[in-house]
């Protein structure tokens, strides 16, 4: 049981706790130069670009972090977290790419 506990941590911090920090930075704290391509002087609105796309990652993070709790019970398959990491990440892209055209 101890062991299936520290696994889990350590998926944890592996897939979602990147998603969760970059998240928080991002929506929270304003650090846009953590998103790549970003370009304020061209942003029409850089306050809600940043809650757009840090609100993603954040909502990412967590899924991650349920994806990694149901692996490490064996309620997920290998295949089935690894596509639950693929997608968190294509979600991420296609919320840059939304980002980009709506708000620059």
């Amino acid at each position: 049981m101890e062991g299936d506990l520290i696994f889990t941590a350590i998926l944890f911090l592996v897939t979602g706790l990147p998603f969760l920090l970059a998240g928080y930075l991002i929506a929270v704290k304003k650090k846009l130069w953590l998103i790549a391509g970003f370009d304020e002087n061209s942003a029409t609105n850089p306050e809600r670009y940043a809650a757009v796309f840090g609100g993603c990652a954040i909502a990412c993070g967590v899924a991650l972090g349920i994806a990694a709790y149901f692996f490490s019970a064996n309620s997920l398959s290998a295949l089935e977290f690894t596509a639950s990491i693929v997608l968190a990440s294509l979600v991420q892209i296609i919320t840059a790419t939304f980002c980009k055209i709506m708000y620059g």
